[in-house]
């Protein structure tokens, strides 16, 4: 397991957080995609008609590259107001989570930048080990849509489907 790059590992994830979603007033829906600067992907993470009012998304540059945090929250906050326009540089409050540089995330195999999507599945082709008494569930884990919310559906409906089967007496 510990030999399989993670997709999410290798991410980095920003959300900028407003007032009030004025992108949305200027008619910008909040999603954006990006081949210029650091973020590649970017989301409208608001409640609808309540704050907190934040854009969302994901950093676009290989984790070995992400070294320098102040130098990257600039440029974030650079690429945000090219993008929904000055405001965007100036949220209330802002958050960045390096996946790369959590221990329990990423291993030495996240590090590189992945090319493609890898195809996940249970490690060994096993959904469980120790006679049903831990049961793996996890978008890494998943057969279809691994690295996804759909594949952690998927995973923690086989999870459960699994334990159901597992013979009554185990302690979980």
């Amino acid at each position: 397991m510990l030999r399989i790059g993670t997709w999410m590992a290798g991410q980095a994830k920003f959300c900028a957080l407003y007032e009030k979603p004025y992108w949305r007033q200027a008619g910008l829906s909040g999603q954006a995609f990006s081949q210029q600067g650091p973020m590649g992907e970017i989301h409208d993470g608001s409640n609808n008609n309540q704050g907190p009012y934040g854009l969302t998304g994901f950093v676009n540059i290989p984790a070995v590259q992400r070294n320098h945090q102040q130098l990257l929250t600039e440029a974030i906050l650079s690429q945000l107001a090219v993008i929904y326009g000055k405001p965007a540089a100036q949220p209330t409050t802002f958050y960045y989570k390096d996946w790369a540089r959590e221990r329990f995330t990423a291993t030495q195999f996240d590090q590189p930048p992945m090319v493609e999507h890898p195809l996940y599945h249970p490690p060994a082709g096993q959904t469980s080990i120790w006679d049903g008494t831990i049961h793996f569930a996890g978008t890494e884990t998943a057969d279809q849509h691994g690295g996804y919310l759909e594949g952690a559906l998927i995973s923690a409906e086989r999870a459960v489907m699994n334990y159901q089967e597992t013979p009554k007496g185990h302690k979980i």
